[in-house]
């Protein structure tokens, strides 16, 4: 048997791994899934958190995931 030639050695490293990209691939999307559920974690307890702590819903609606508006809505 002969050896590959060092070129296509070479350009066989430069090749983004195909493992690599699925680790990537499956990482960013369970970090956007865990994203997207905290937005309505609050929310969905909004009533007892009201209940636990004796918060108005003005003050509720200032923290910082809102009750229910977008994190792109301007705060006042």
């Amino acid at each position: 048997m002969h050896e590959p030639s060092p070129n296509l050695m070479q350009h066989a490293n430069r090749l983004p791994s195909v493992a690599g990209a699925a680790t990537a691939l499956a990482l960013l999307t369970a970090l956007n899934f865990v994203n997207y559920i905290d937005r309505y974690i609050l929310p969905g307890v909004q009533e007892q958190v009201k209940h636990e702590f004796h918060v108005s819903d003005a003050a509720l609606a200032r923290s910082p995931s809102g009750s229910s508006s977008p994190t792109c809505w301007p705060r006042r």
